[in-house]
C-alpha cells in the first residue's frame, strides 16, 4: 500500500502549484495545524457518545418530563380503549424520545456556539474575508482554541452521523446524512490544507442558526406554542440571513475574489462540496419558508417538517 500512500498524499493534488508539504509545517514563530493530531478524533468521538447517553438518561429525559412531555398517558387524559392507548402511549414515548434527542442537541450547539464565539471575536479576520485565503500557507497559524473548536466540531458531526442511525429515523434522513458526511469531509480537507479560517467561519454560521431551532423544536414537543412561534422566528431569520445570504455571498465572495492560488483537485473538491452544503441550505429554506408561511397565515407553526418522523407521518396518514 506504500504506493498508494504516496499517490494519495501528493503535493499536486492537495497543494497550490508552487507549494510543498512543509511549507505547512509548524515552526517556532507560526503554529500549524499538524495531522497527528487528528488521530485522537475517534476517542473524542466515543466520550461525546458516552457523553450523550448519560446526559439523555440523567438530564435530558427528566428535564423533558417536567416540561410536560410524557412517555405514557395518565388516566386523566381519558384514553379508555387499550388498543388506541397502546397507540397513544407509543406516541408519547416516540415524543420524549425525540425531545430527548432534540435537548441534547440544543446543549452541545449551545456550547460550540460559545466556544465559537470565544475563537472568533479574538481574532482581527473574524469579519474581514479579505484575510481569509490571502497567504494562508505562508502566514496563517492555527491557535490552540482553533485547534479545540474543529477537534471537537468534527468528533461532533462524526457523532452525529453514527447516532443517526440510532435516532428516532426523520424525514429528512437522507439529506442529513449528505449533510453530515459533507461536513466532516470538508472539515478533514480544510485541516489538513491549511483553509481553516474558511472552516470556522462555516461551523459557526452553522451553529447560530441550529441552536434556535433546537430550542423551538424542544418548545413544539412541550406544547408551549407561543415560545415556540417566536423561537422559530428567530430562527428562520438567522437562518436565512446566515446560510441562504451571508454563506453564499459574503464568505463565497471572500474566496473567489481574494483567491490568488492555482489549487490541486482536492482543493477544488472541496469547493464543490460547499456548494452541495448550499443546496441542502436551499432545501431546507423552502421546507422553513413553507413553515414560516404558516406562521404568518395561519398564526402557529402546526408541524416540524424537518423533525418530524416517518412514523408520525403514517399514523397522520
Amino acid at each position: 500500500m506504500g504506493w498508494f500512500n504516496d499517490l494519495f498524499w501528493t503535493e499536486s493534488i492537495w497543494l497550490p502549484v508552487g507549494y510543498t508539504w512543509k511549507d505547512l509545517e509548524s515552526t517556532p514563530e507560526r503554529q500549524k495545524a499538524e495531522v497527528k493530531d487528528l488521530y485522537y478524533t475517534p476517542i473524542w468521538v466515543f466520550l461525546i457518545l458516552v457523553s450523550r447517553y448519560a446526559f439523555e438518561k440523567f438530564i435530558a429525559t427528566p428535564c423533558c418530563i417536567k416540561l410536560g412531555i410524557k412517555a405514557t398517558l395518565s388516566s386523566k387524559d381519558g384514553v379508555k380503549e387499550s388498543s388506541l392507548r397502546r397507540k397513544k402511549d407509543l406516541h408519547a414515548k416516540l415524543c420524549l424520545k425525540k425531545a430527548t434527542e432534540t435537548l441534547w442537541r440544543f446543549f452541545v450547539y449551545s456550547c460550540m456556539l460559545a466556544i465559537g464565539s470565544y475563537v472568533l471575536f479574538r481574532k482581527d479576520w473574524f469579519l474581514d474575508n479579505s484575510k481569509w485565503i490571502k497567504d494562508y500557507i505562508e502566514k496563517h497559524e492555527f491557535s490552540w482554541d482553533m485547534k479545540c473548536y474543529y477537534i471537537v466540531e468534527l468528533a461532533f458531526y462524526l457523532s452525529l452521523l453514527i447516532s443517526q442511525f440510532f435516532d428516532v429515523k426523520r424525514k429528512d434522513f437522507y439529506q442529513l446524512f449528505v449533510h453530515h458526511i459533507t461536513t466532516v469531509i470538508l472539515l478533514l480537507i480544510s485541516y489538513i490544507e491549511s483553509t481553516y479560517r474558511f472552516g470556522i467561519v462555516i461551523l459557526y454560521l452553522h451553529d447560530l442558526a441550529d441552536v434556535w431551532l433546537e430550542a423551538a423544536k424542544l418548545a413544539n414537543y412541550a406544547k408551549i406554542q407561543k415560545v415556540c412561534d417566536i423561537l422559530f422566528a428567530i430562527f428562520a431569520v438567522v437562518f436565512f440571513f446566515t446560510r441562504l445570504v451571508y454563506f453564499p455571498i459574503y464568505v463565497a465572495y471572500g474566496y473567489f475574489y481574494y483567491n490568488e492560488y492555482q489549487h490541486g483537485i482536492i482543493h477544488k473538491c472541496l469547493v464543490t462540496l460547499c456548494y452541495v452544503l448550499l443546496f441542502l441550505h436551499c432545501y431546507w429554506g423552502w421546507l422553513i419558508g413553507k413553515m414560516a408561511y404558516n406562521l404568518i397565515v395561519v398564526g402557529k407553526v402546526e408541524k416540524d417538517t424537518r423533525s418530524e418522523s416517518e412514523s408520525e407521518e403514517k399514523d397522520n396518514d
